[in-house]
């Protein structure tokens, strides 16, 4: 058998497992944001594995005000502090470590097998690595890390990246990305074996959907977060313009604003 069949083979067999995991912990440090897509994502996991049993790992520092989530969360990690994302220092990176270890020592938490970071940045790549590294992190439970930007492995430290690396391709940890177009990318430019492209649905209700036979509809288009270039910021224009293009190639009745 050819090894991409086999890759593909074991990405479809992963896949089908996620989808009928019930014991998750969701290990997410920014949930500081009532608008950030941080907080949307952990509905949008619940619904996707039909679970809202999920244990949530956060900051000490996190506001729960609005979260409106059913989640048992840990607050237990460092305090997060936004200026600093990307240059932690060390001593915060061994303590982040040594907190997420007892917390996924504890007992409340034996029956979970599962640990979902759904938007890994270099911080939780390194903790997790150093933990690894050190022989801490609990043999029983297994580590789905899924990033959105190739810049988050950019910015590790050379051993950590090829620690991680290491991991991944040892089959000891989950690695995962929002796209098809970044796990080629990075399969290709990290000598990754074997990743997974975990796109999780955006549910919207359809009351929401216009009807087909509405001539004229207003649209409004915005983006959630900061405009970082690996989100694709640098394209939002070319993208405008090829809209109102071919808007008006196709003579569409429809009134788009961007916010």
């Amino acid at each position: 058998m050819k090894q991409i069949d086999v890759q593909n083979l074991l990405i479809k067999n992963f896949l089908r497992r996620l989808k009928k995991m019930k014991n998750i912990i969701i290990l997410e440090r920014r949930l500081f944001s009532a608008f950030g897509h941080e907080r949307t994502q952990i509905k949008t996991i619940n619904e996707y594995f039909k679970n809202t049993s999920s244990t949530i790992i956060s900051c000490r520092n996190t506001n729960l005000h609005g979260i409106n989530l059913k989640n048992k969360m840990y607050l237990d990690l460092p305090n997060f502090n936004v200026k600093e994302e990307g240059r932690e220092s060390d001593n915060y990176i061994r303590e982040s470590a040594l907190k997420l270890e007892k917390i996924l020592k504890n007992k409340e938490l034996e029956t979970k097998t599962n640990l979902i970071i759904p938007s890994a940045r270099t911080l939780e790549i390194s903790i997790l690595t150093l933990l690894f590294l050190e022989n801490r992190f609990p043999k029983k439970i297994l580590p789905i890390v899924r990033i959105h930007g190739i810049n988050y492995l950019d910015d590790l430290p050379k051993k950590v990246l090829e620690s991680f690396i290491k991991l991944v391709n040892n089959n000891l940890v989950k690695f995962c990305s929002e796209t098809d177009e970044l796990t080629n990318k990075i399969k290709k430019t990290f000598k990754v074996k074997v990743m997974r492209a975990l796109i999780f649905p955006v549910t919207v209700p359809l009351i929401n959907r216009p009807k087909r036979n509405v001539n004229k509809i207003n649209i409004n288009i915005g983006c959630l977060g900061g405009p970082r270039a690996s989100k694709g910021s640098r394209e939002i224009p070319a993208l405008i313009k090829d809209l109102r293009k071919y808007i008006k190639k196709n003579n569409i009745d429809i009134s788009v604003t961007f916010i």
